[in-house]
């Protein structure tokens, strides 16, 4: 090998030398100034702030939805905007209104509403979990309860993308067993924050306030005025409202006390 071709060929190792130190240099820093921007306590508290978030945007796109509801919801057909106790929040996201009326722009806006809820519902059943992790019934009703709550949160997103004009059949059937599912998750995690003397009870007591309400709906439905009726419309769809905005306030409460619990 000649003088040349050595000279070229060990300027060519130093090149790659120093872009693999300026590499290894670059991903240092971005690892350090990851772990200075994110604390592991920072990281812990996310899905409690995200569930938090996912809390606030319901109520915030689901105002926006009402206010494009053009009219011609089931029980006032003829009727303009949104009438809010004589409508279920289903109706907001359907694509045409009962009544013929395109509804297209508050159905994208509840669809994302219900979605990023329904995910916030998962996450904080997955991140909740591990406050109940000593061995014995408190991990296995926690777990039972996690299962239950990432459960109910895939059904909303799955309620979300079936709007009722469409598929009311299934979207009904999705957003009762997405509500049952929850009940679910509310009375595993009564009874796991009980029986954890580190988790403060009154959590539980609003997880058990929650499903004293959640409990009255669905025996409501069962049994109480037909929807069928215009009574029995007004009663439910009033009473939904109630139960929907009684969920947002649970879960706001109980992603509060779970970020109590980080500090």
């Amino acid at each position: 090998m000649s003088g040349k071709n050595i000279l070229a060929k060990n300027l060519v190792g130093r090149a790659v030398d120093r872009g693999e130190y300026r590499a290894k240099a670059i991903c240092h820093s971005l690892i350090l100034m990851y772990k200075t921007t994110y604390s592991d306590d920072e990281l812990n508290k996310w899905p409690f702030h995200f569930a938090i978030f996912t809390s606030i945007q319901f109520i915030v796109l689901t105002i926006v939805a009402i206010f494009f509801y053009p009219g011609g919801a089931i029980l006032d057909q003829t009727g303009l905007g949104y009438p809010f106790f004589q409508a279920f929040y289903s109706e907001l996201g359907m694509t045409v209104t009962s009544g013929g009326k395109s509804n297209l722009t508050s159905a994208i806006i509840f669809t994302i509403a219900l979605t990023v809820t329904g995910l916030g519902i998962s996450v904080f059943h997955i991140a909740i979990r591990r406050f109940f992790l000593e061995p014995g019934m408190v991990r296995t009703i926690s777990t039972a309860g996690s299962v239950f709550g990432v459960i109910s949160g895939v059904l909303y997103i799955a309620a979300a993308l079936r709007p009722g004009n469409l598929f009311w059949e299934e979207h009904i059937f999705l957003a009762t067993l997405a509500s049952q599912s929850f009940l679910a998750a509310a009375l595993c995690y009564t009874i796991a924050i009980f029986t954890n003397k580190n988790y403060p009870n009154v959590y539980a007591l609003v997880y058990i306030l929650f499903a004293v309400l959640l409990i009255g709906y669905i025996l409501l439905c069962e049994y109480g005025p037909r929807v069928e009726t215009s009574d029995g419309f007004i009663i439910q769809a009033t009473c939904q409202k109630v139960i929907v905005l009684s969920a947002i306030v649970c879960k706001l409460i109980q992603s509060w006390g779970a970020l109590r619990q980080e500090e």
